[in-house]
């Protein structure tokens, strides 16, 4: 299989501001009204990209111009993909990116310029189906957000991950 090597956003840019950051998963199911009245359903893909809402970065006279270079020669106008830590549940996390549509600049002051553009994000990371599981039965969430120490183990140590269909 053919590696592929995604533009990385500059790391000499400030990250989107993460105040006011929002995300929508996009379904990957389809619908097919039957001539019964009942509706059915099927999965299309498995892994819709999520859509962000509004993505916000503010920059200096200088960060703007380097954003527009890199976004039209080395985004191709932004065509191409690209990879940037992206605020998701389970942390700051590197996602696979493309812009949805052009972007809207607008002045602060004399130094300082806001970008806004929204974001089409590959496979925000969800929990595996068997933690998911785990967590709900056992009524520990603080533990997945604090590295699963003790539900974890005591679980795997307790064979309670293993499927017994």
């Amino acid at each position: 299989m053919t590696e592929i090597n995604w533009t990385d956003y500059p790391g000499i840019l400030p990250l989107p501001q993460l105040s006011g950051f929002g995300y929508k998963s996009v379904s990957g199911v389809i619908r097919t009204q039957m001539v019964s009245g009942y509706t059915r359903k099927r999965n299309r893909t498995l892994n819709a990209p999520t859509r962000s809402g509004s993505v916000v970065w503010k920059f200096t006279n200088d960060q703007l111009a380097i954003f527009e270079s890199w976004w039209r020669n080395e985004l191709k106008n932004g065509a191409k993909d690209f990879s940037m830590l992206v605020k998701t549940p389970r942390g700051l996390q590197r996602r696979i990116c493309s812009f949805e549509d052009e972007y809207a600049v607008s002045v602060i002051s004399s130094e300082k310029w806001t970008v806004k553009t929204k974001l089409s994000i590959r496979e925000m990371p969800k929990l595996e189906p068997d933690l998911t599981r785990l967590v709900i039965e056992t009524n520990e969430t603080a533990s997945v957000f604090n590295g699963l120490p003790d539900v974890l183990s005591d679980a795997l140590n307790n064979n309670d991950l293993v499927n017994n269909d």
